[in-house]
């Protein structure tokens, strides 16, 4: 998976470390011995974090000299390997699998991903880019012998994925596709006093990435409405823009936040122990969704961030999770129209106690599933599937030799002899 795995001292906390986290902490349930490699890149790499909190880890800093070889021999006499977290540990993980059982994590459709990524102002996404993740997305699905995913959308994305690959069509080719939701095992002290926010002032926090799928105009737009609405508002913001990923949504929000410079506080990316400190002054956790098919097929790890830390989670209504969270009236839904989510943003009860504990009750723990479970417990594999392009091949072969046969054959040429003859017979010359 993802590291460097979290710790209060951890200057990122991110989904893919997270998730790496969580899924350590499962398979160590089921009893298993376990082997943890961490893709790390090169301006995050610390070699001394992680295997201090967690023995046998084995930290590989991507695109180094022999990194593949390196995360390869960390594998050999497995029984099986689970990579967790997008997206380069399944890439990795499906390469260097050989004959081993291969569970493969894809928390969020890559190709929806790079969606948002291409639509988003500022992108530099081309054509050799979108080959290069369709290749991927390819071998993994190619290899995988089971495989998770964040929600039942998604689930039912890959497995049309699989039926087009020809994966689905017999049973001992279809690899199992589990849903395995995000957990939040922060490691944050619920115990410890949240601030009491006075009459008419509150504060509305931003925190995580500003992903190309993260609606940050329409997120400036709200805060415009709710600052003009409440003078007592002021805004805190944790985390920023994703360097060599996408970083423009920031560069806007910066821009913006300038507007307001006695009322918006951006801090950045923060170690875990000082985004909790900052966080635990907040009152309200927001966040929209731009359109497109990535919200549709994922999750918001923000979320649970926010009801963790006694905020009041605040979120367009589009992912699974946000769906759930505002049926079970765990969140307060915003609209995708600016002007409404301000408004609504404005009248929020800050001192709503009940609703915070009603989206708390609703974060998992720990990763809570029978079929990565039992399949931890028995590792198997499932066949590759039927090789569609190499049988389409083979059957075009097949029929231009049955072609050639019948035209080289003595009945074909003298049928044709008499079908010359008989078009030079009965079609008159011109003139």
């Amino acid at each position: 998976g993802r590291g460097p795995l979290p710790t209060p001292e951890s200057p990122k906390l991110g989904f893919s470390e997270l998730r790496t986290a969580a899924f350590a902490e499962a398979i160590r349930a089921t009893g298993a011995e376990l082997r943890i490699v961490l893709l790390v890149p090169q301006r995050e790499h610390d070699g001394e974090s992680s295997p201090r909190v967690w023995p046998g880890v084995t930290s590989v800093v991507e695109n180094s000299p022999g990194w593949i070889d390196h995360v390869q021999s960390a594998s050999e006499g497995a029984d099986g390997i689970v990579s967790a977290g997008p997206f380069a540990p399944g890439r990795v993980a499906a390469a260097i699998a050989g004959n081993t059982p291969l569970w493969v994590d894809i928390p969020g459709d890559p190709l929806a991903e790079l969606a948002a990524l291409a639509r988003a102002e500022g992108s530099q996404v081309d054509d050799s880019t979108i080959a290069a993740a369709h290749a991927a997305c390819t071998a993994v699905l190619s290899r995988a012998d089971a495989i998770s995913v964040i929600s039942g959308a998604q689930r039912f994305s890959a497995l049309g994925q699989l039926g087009l690959m020809g994966r689905t069509l017999r049973s001992d080719t279809t690899p199992s596709v589990a849903v395995i939701p995000i957990t939040a095992n922060f490691g944050f002290n619920r115990t410890v006093a949240r601030h009491d926010a006075r009459s008419g002032s509150a504060t509305i926090a931003l925190a995580g990435a500003f992903n190309p799928w993260f609606n940050d105009r329409a997120v400036c737009q709200a805060l415009d409405v709710a600052l003009a609405a409440r003078p007592g508002f002021r805004v805190a913001v944790t985390g920023g823009g994703i360097s060599g990923f996408y970083e423009e949504g920031f560069k806007r929000f910066q821009r913006w936040a300038k507007r307001h410079p006695d009322r918006v506080v951006i801090h950045g990316w923060l170690p875990h122990a000082e985004m909790e400190r900052v966080l635990k002054q907040a009152d309200i956790g927001m966040t929209m969704d731009c359109g497109g098919p990535e919200p549709e097929l994922g999750s918001r790890t923000r979320l649970l961030l926010f009801a963790e830390l006694g905020l009041i989670p605040a979120s367009t209504v589009v992912c699974e999770l946000s769906r759930s969270w505002a049926e079970a009236e765990a969140l307060i839904p915003l609209e995708s129209d600016p002007e409404h989510a301000g408004r609504t943003l404005a009248g929020i009860d800050v001192k709503d106690a009940a609703l915070v504990n009603r989206a708390r009750n609703l974060i998992a723990g720990s990763i809570q599933s029978d079929p990565f479970n039992n399949w931890c417990k028995a590792p198997f594999r499932t066949g590759p599937g039927i090789a569609n392009e190499g049988i389409l091949a083979a059957e075009v072969e097949a029929l231009k030799a049955e072609l050639s046969r019948i035209h080289n054959s003595p009945t074909w040429t003298a049928l044709s002899r008499l079908h010359t003859l008989s078009r030079g017979r009965f079609i008159r010359p011109r003139g």
